[in-house]
């Protein structure tokens, strides 16, 4: 299993909000991107990932109701650390972070996320985004008021409905995707950092003309920072099998 991790602050940042952490043992891959006052986004994005890391590092999955169980219980682990640490220091009060964590089980991904921070399946050729956005544009897109395109140029895109530590619990959308284990397929995650400049279109042609995962995720993060690199940019992504195989 292939695998790499690429964040960068952008231009326009003066630090980077974005954290992540891809587990050694390939189980599980989170991202998150924090927010909040001149170091709040930062705080809560580490310690978001830090408290859900904790819970998980020695956890071994004994079947997919107990590890959709198991990743709502880190969410609430990760809210409580975010939002305790939030109230006992002025400086970091209001904080948040979106967080996705993604973990393989056999055949099987199961995926919980909070905010506007993405998961997407490439699989012969054709992107799949797995997570909804949990935000104000999307909202005014399920209610017919935006279409995709214009939701992504909105000035209110970066108002997100749920994270991370901003209220005292959280109840993360959870979801359970079967893999098929033939035919090229990258899962990939990221920030808004790359979205809200990048197209879903225009990362599957990405993937579809880099051979190598690396070179798809460095194409992607080279694409966001041409447009402005107006906010912190953050990718991992995985390469679930060995050979391109069948996509029949």
């Amino acid at each position: 299993m292939d695998k790499i991790a690429i964040s960068d602050k952008g231009y326009k940042r003066d630090n980077n909000q974005d954290y992540h952490f891809m587990d050694p043992l390939n189980r599980y891959f989170i991202i998150a991107d924090g927010m909040g006052g001149h170091k709040g986004g930062e705080v809560a994005s580490y310690t978001a990932v830090s408290a859900a890391h904790e819970l998980l590092n020695d956890y071994s999955a004994e079947g997919i109701t107990q590890l959709q169980d198991k990743l709502a219980e880190a969410f609430n682990a990760a809210n409580q650390a975010v939002y305790q640490k939030s109230l006992s220091t002025d400086s970091l009060s209001g904080m948040g972070t979106t967080m996705i964590v993604s973990y393989f089980y056999g055949n099987r991904l199961v995926i919980a996320h909070a905010g506007d921070s993405r998961a997407y399946l490439f699989r012969c050729g054709e992107l799949l985004r797995l997570t909804k956005d949990h935000s104000l544009v999307q909202e005014m897109v399920e209610n017919g008021q935006l279409d995709s395109t214009q939701a992504q140029k909105h000035p209110k895109r970066n108002i997100i409905t749920k994270a991370v530590g901003t209220q005292d619990s959280i109840k993360p959308d959870i979801s359970l995707i079967e893999l098929n284990p033939e035919g090229l397929t990258y899962l990939i995650m990221c920030t808004d950092g790359l979205t809200d400049y990048v197209t879903d279109k225009e990362i599957e042609n990405i993937c579809r003309k880099f051979g190598s995962l690396e070179d798809s995720a460095n194409e992607m993060l080279s694409l966001a920072l041409k447009r402005g690199g107006f906010d912190n940019i953050s990718i991992v992504a995985v390469r679930l099998n060995e050979s391109s195989g069948s996509c029949l």
